[in-house]
């Protein structure tokens, strides 16, 4: 019945309660900003190839990665950044800014602060960083007014539309305003910052491919301008003259040669240079020179070119030249010291792009001028024969203008995807406005949802419930476990416990009119039933025992003399339950039976009466020839408080007056007081309670019953839960 019930309320609960909060809750507004990406369009635009149809797995991942990208804390960030600017202005402000301060109490300066901040990052399009305290303290800000990353990267919704070349941005929240300036922005942020990203690298790309056209023009024009030299002086035939001229051409080479060299290194230190502010600017950290030790180690370097020029190596003094260009550039950055680090930081990364180019041009140099000085060198060989010479210099002229065509052809290529790429760039293809009327709370879709999530949630919980639940409470788990012979089964009369209240409400059961109450009507027919098998078991006398403490041993025992009453039996309870002399305290009996075996007093004058039972409980007594006998109690056992003969003698005195005498013992597992009772009873009845669980001790105790075979009437399952009665 209790589980019926809860999986009828918990449910109507939880649907009650999502329609109140779906009900109450401020409305929301949305906008959707669609974004046109070209990533499924077929061009094919005037190179004169053929276009290759469309890699449906390419086109999936420029789709996520575009959603990756435009979620990305980077674009995120400069819309943040654009939406605290627009509420720090006050008018047209979105949100009001509410200072708690709890964690964070801000000043007017403080947000004048922010806003510098927040512009500087936004022209340099980059994020916060949680090491500057400024700019930890714009993320508190942004965190006040809910414009940080982590709570706008989870309400931006961005999404593929069907298989189509569009993706929607969509935001809900308060105000319609909101929504589609957050759509728009974020959508206006990451087109720039993709036309710009995709401009940059195509710039260095060309620049590249240009500065090679001129290198290979050059090349084609100088051996173009040697073999005329060669012609005009020589006609083709005097060695003499050839050698001359590819001589004079060789020296020019290896003068460019050095300079090619020298360019590639100061490119290469220079490079390294910016490398190292970097990666200080990045870390926080590192030491910047200053302007005066910048000038002192220019002098130093200084003095040793001039030694070394007069003394050492030419490479040394190469070197050292290089090194002096590196200081100068440092010198001229010096004047940007005060600036901004991020400022700073976007500065070199532009020079270091520029210094990339210079570096590879200079090394395609050096290479195209070691092959052109090989190829005279050769030449200058065999220059006997000014023939052969000529030959060979018209093929190098041919092979120079073939490498210079190559080349302008890939620059042109390079422009045309250049070309392409601008016509196939991402545009906002409609633009967001704000909503006239706000979302549909489906209040109606969310109370069924939540009625629906919480039945099955209640299913669940009661099925595993059962699967860990390891007690006896149905009286086929109880058999199964046990083994052991089932004579009664009781429902669950008092969840509480057994008091006072509950011995007059047991006896109430037995003596009053019957009434509709399903619990106790149960109660009452269960005990006949119980009623039935004591009376045909053959006994006079019983002991009541469990195997544990709070089994129900007295309710049971005052039950069943209960019902015995009304089938006009006598019956004697007698308290032996040492340990837990629950019975005597209950019925207010005299303890007395301790005394008795020590003074042998008669049982007449340790017997207390039902009339004054029931007088100091204060009921009028329907229940006629129920008698106690009580017990003071204490750390012992029976044997330790009366001898055998004694006791057995008294029983059997009483037995003679009595129908029936119930003794109660205490729990098996923890005392001997049963076993040493079952020697004075005719027969001993277990009672367990359905909400145990059966233990390795409880097993040894049941053996012990077992061992008493035919004294032994079987168990008594109590506390069973109505709906799990096996009737």
């Amino acid at each position: 019945m209790r589980k019926r019930l809860l999986l009828i309320l918990i449910p109507l609960l939880a649907a009650i309660v999502a329609a109140f909060v779906t009900l109450t809750g401020d409305k929301q507004y949305k906008s959707n900003t669609q974004l046109a990406t070209g990533f499924t369009a077929v061009r094919n635009i005037g190179f004169g190839e053929n276009t290759a149809g469309i890699n449906p797995f390419e086109v999936e991942a420029k789709f996520s990665n575009l959603q990756e990208l435009l979620k990305s804390k980077l674009i995120i960030s400069l819309l943040s950044y654009r939406l605290l600017l627009n509420d720090l202005e006050q008018k047209g402000a979105f949100r009001e800014f509410k200072n708690d301060g709890k964690k964070h109490t801000f000043k007017k300066d403080d947000f004048k602060k922010a806003r510098e901040i927040a512009e500087q990052k936004l022209k340099i399009k980059e994020p916060l960083s949680t090491s500057v305290p400024e700019e930890e303290m714009v993320m508190e800000i942004l965190k006040a007014f809910e414009y940080d990353y982590a709570t706008l990267q989870k309400e931006i919704s961005i999404y593929r539309q069907g298989q189509s070349d569009y993706v929607n941005v969509e935001y809900l929240s308060e105000n319609p305003s909101l929504s589609a300036f957050v759509v728009n922005t974020l959508a206006d942020e990451f087109i720039k910052y993709n036309d710009q990203s995709n401009t940059t690298q195509s710039d260095t790309l060309i620049a590249f491919l240009e500065n090679r056209v001129k290198e290979k023009k050059k090349i084609r024009d100088d051996k173009t301008a040697l073999l005329r030299d060669i012609t005009n002086k020589t006609g083709g035939v005097a060695g003499d003259g050839a050698s001359e001229g590819i001589q004079g051409r060789i020296g020019s080479l290896e003068k460019e040669l050095q300079d090619a060299r020298q360019k590639a290194q100061t490119a290469q230190l220079q490079l390294q240079s910016i490398n190292r502010q970097l990666a200080s600017l990045s870390s926080g950290g590192g030491r910047v020179l200053s302007q005066s030790e910048i000038n002192r180690e220019i002098a130093r370097l200084k003095d040793r070119q001039r030694e070394f020029t007069r003394t050492g190596p030419a490479d040394s003094v190469t070197s050292i030249t290089a090194q002096i260009t590196r200081l100068l550039t440092l010198s001229d950055a010096g004047s940007s010291s005060n600036v901004a680090p991020a400022v700073r930081q976007a500065d070199l990364e532009a020079k270091r792009d520029q210094y990339t180019v210079d570096y590879q041009v200079a090394q395609s140099s050096i290479a195209s001028i070691s092959s052109n000085l090989a190829s005279l060198n050769g030449m200058l060989n065999n220059s006997k024969d000014g023939s052969a010479i000529t030959e060979s210099l018209k093929k190098e002229v041919t092979a120079a203008n073939e490498a210079m065509i190559d080349a302008e052809s890939r620059l042109s290529e390079a422009e045309g995807s250049t070309k392409t790429a601008s016509l196939g760039s991402i545009k906002i293809a409609i633009k967001g406005q704000p909503a006239d009327e706000p979302e549909s709370k489906k209040t109606a879709i969310t109370t069924i949802f939540a009625f629906v999530i919480s039945l099955a949630l209640c299913v669940f919980g009661i099925i595993f419930g059962e699967y860990l639940d390891t007690s006896i409470k149905i009286p086929s788990i109880f058999q199964r476990q046990t083994d052991i012979k089932l004579i009664g089964m009781l429902n669950d009369l008092q969840p509480s416990g057994l008091n006072a209240k509950e011995i007059v409400k047991i006896e109430d059961i037995f003596t009053e009119e019957p009434d509709e109450d399903i619990q106790e009507t149960t109660f009452r027919e269960l005990i006949r039933k119980l009623r039935f098998e004591v009376e045909n078991s053959g006994g006079k006398t019983f002991l009541f025992t469990s195997t544990k403490q709070q089994e129900g041993k007295t309710t049971v025992l005052w039950a069943l003399a209960c019902s015995l009453s009304t089938n006009k039996k006598k019956i004697l309870i007698v308290d032996t339950n040492f340990m837990n002399n629950s019975l005597t305290q209950l019925l207010n009996a005299n303890p007395s039976l301790e005394n008795s075996m020590i003074n042998d007093l008669d049982h007449e004058y340790i017997v207390t009466k039902q009339e004054n039972i029931v007088s100091k409980i204060k009921h009028i007594p329907h229940i006629q020839n129920v008698d106690i006998i009580g017990c003071e109690g204490g750390n012992y056992s029976p044997s330790e408080v009366f001898p055998e003969r004694k006791f057995s003698g008294q029983i059997i005195t009483l037995a003679s007056k009595y129908d029936y005498i119930f003794l109660e013992g205490g729990a098996l597992n923890l005392y001997s007081d049963s076993k040493e009772l079952a020697n004075y009873v005719d027969k001993v009845i277990a009672v367990f309670s359905a909400k145990s669980v059966i233990r390795p001790a409880d097993k040894e105790s049941i053996a012990y019953l077992k061992s008493l075979k035919n004294k032994f009437v079987g168990a008594v399952l109590n506390r069973v839960d109505i709906d799990n009665l096996e009737l």
